[in-house]
């Protein structure tokens, strides 16, 4: 019986020490960069500036990621929670900016051109420059 209770008590501690298999599924790397607006525009005074990633691929293990884009152009995502980065993966690229909020009704129509369009997040890649403009 003692050597049944001792293969038990084995068996749990080598089960309990090996975990799930090898961390989460959703390990995120940082994401920062800097959003330009084309013509070296300013955007202080905007009451509200983000940036989204919206995953471009089927992969499931992809989720989306946003940031707020501060005064001087720079962002950090998040995406579990603030400033947390990315998952690894193809991303669709969306900058939202608005001068007042809530918006008017025509500011609301204004679309923002974004490049790149796309991104690929990889471990350890740089900042990201995103240079936006307003189509007129």
């Amino acid at each position: 019986m003692s050597r049944f209770v001792s293969l038990v008590g084995c068996l749990t501690l080598l089960i309990a020490s090996s975990g799930c298999g090898g961390g989460s599924p959703f390990e995120t790397v940082p994401v920062t960069g800097k959003v330009e607006i084309e013509g070296g525009g300013s955007l202080a005074g905007y009451a509200m500036k983000s940036i989204q990633f919206t995953p471009n691929s089927s992969a499931t293990e992809v989720r989306a990621a946003s940031g707020t884009i501060g005064e001087d152009g720079m962002f950090k995502l998040g995406t579990m929670k603030a400033d947390d980065g990315a998952l690894p993966g193809k991303y669709l690229v969306r900058v939202t900016i608005l001068k007042n909020y809530p918006p008017s009704p025509a500011e609301l129509k204004k679309t923002w051109i974004v490049e790149p369009a796309e991104v690929e997040v990889t471990d350890g890649m740089e900042p990201i420059v995103i240079k936006v403009k307003e189509v007129k």
